[in-house]
């Protein structure tokens, strides 16, 4: 796995582990948009996040509605 592939993956687990299956999208984008204002997740923020595969430009978020997906797939198997 890249090394961008890697922080968008677990980028996605960080939000998931804070936005249970099932919150509200609006919620999810919400919270991912108050990550990377904060720069709570490894101190990125929105240009280092985009930098690393992760976008959260609505019309570019189909990778991350994957990787999310994934991801919180992952917590039901845990």
């Amino acid at each position: 796995m890249s090394q961008i592939n890697g922080i968008a993956s677990e980028f996605a687990r960080y939000i998931a582990s804070r936005t249970p299956r099932g919150t509200p999208w609006t919620r999810v984008y919400d919270e991912m948009c108050s990550v990377a204002r904060s720069r709570s997740f490894r101190g990125m923020g929105y240009t280092e996040l985009s930098e690393a595969g992760v976008s959260l430009a609505i019309t570019r978020l189909d990778r991350i509605c994957q990787l999310l997906d994934q991801a919180w797939e992952q917590q039901s198997a845990d």
